[in-house]
């Protein structure tokens, strides 16, 4: 059994470790929520791929602009009675030959489809930049929304806890009257019909609580929606300088600012593009070839009279 002395500690031990536990579980701000998700969201990284994939075509069309270049060197061993490769005399010794080559090849004109092909890598890029944009408000939006449905489901329930509350103790209440004769039986029935009627409303408003928490936890990317908890934001009076522009003012801004209008925009003219580079090829090629050979052989160096 316990002296006395360990049950003061014991109970010194829980009055520590409760404060601890209940701190210890991070409540989520709105701030905290749209970062992580911006950094996490699987939507966003794909996005990001596309335009690294991108950038690196545009990368490849710059470089098709430029000539090739192709060099090789080969070296030969030939043993017994053969051609001399650079003479072409028969030998009976060991020959040693060492080819040098260099080509280049650039192309002229062919209808202008590199210079188009360049320029549709350029939209495509400036597109797919936009689009990354694009998912980052929508992820940030979408974030923002899971998040004011969860305090709101959270008010739900408290407004629908205090209701079936008041509906308990009501439903005691007319139980005690009705024992004591001061009511019929059939105010008694509808005390216990609107306490089950607000224990259905509450179990509704739990479950629609579970589900805003299970969306918001699928957004950022979390197993555990169980423990997540979300801290009201303070908010600020915002600015109603918008709410006096006319609908023209706010059509022109939101085209100059939202990126899905920029991307559908670099979309359109990449098409254009697309369309120069298809008639281009109904155009003549011209191209420039040059190659630069050399070579030796070790029976060059020899006297004439040692090649045999």
């Amino acid at each position: 059994m316990f002296s006395r002395i360990h049950q003061v500690l014991i109970l010194f031990a829980f009055a520590v470790c409760i404060p601890f536990f209940a701190n210890g579980q991070h409540s989520w701000s709105l701030q905290e929520c749209v970062e992580h998700a911006l950094k996490n969201n699987i939507s966003i990284k794909q996005s990001e791929i596309n335009v690294q994939q991108a950038k690196i075509m545009l990368t490849q069309k710059k470089m098709q602009m430029a000539p090739t270049l192709n060099g090789s060197i080969s070296n030969n061993y030939n043993f017994g009675r053969s051609v001399d490769p650079f003479t072409y005399t028969f030998t009976n010794s060991e020959i040693q030959s060492i080819n040098y080559s260099i080509s280049s090849n650039v192309t002229l004109y062919n209808g202008f489809q590199l210079m188009n092909e360049l320029k549709q890598s350029q939209l495509d890029y400036m597109s797919g930049k936009y689009d990354l944009e694009k998912i980052r408000n929508d992820v940030s939006l979408n974030v923002t929304s899971a998040y004011l449905q969860v305090l709101y489901t959270k008010d739900q329930v408290s407004a629908a806890q205090n209701r079936f509350d008041q509906s308990g103790r009501e439903q005691a209440r007319s139980k005690a009257l009705k024992d004591a004769g001061s009511i019929t039986e059939g105010n008694l029935l509808d005390a216990n019909a609107q306490f089950a009627n607000d224990e259905l409303a509450l179990i509704n408003t739990e479950n629609q609580y579970i589900i805003a928490k299970l969306t918001l936890a699928q957004l950022l990317e979390i197993d555990d929606a169980d423990s997540l908890l979300v801290s009201e934001p303070q908010t600020d009076v915002p600015d109603l300088s918008v709410l006096v522009q006319t609908p023209q003012e706010i059509f022109q801004l939101a085209q100059n600012t939202l990126p899905e209008l920029k991307g559908a925009t670099y979309k359109v003219m990449s098409a254009r593009k697309g369309l120069s580079i298809a008639r281009g090829g109904r155009s003549p090629r011209l191209s420039a070839f040059g190659t630069l050979s050399s070579g030796y052989s070790s029976v060059t160096t020899r006297p004439i009279g040692d090649r045999e």
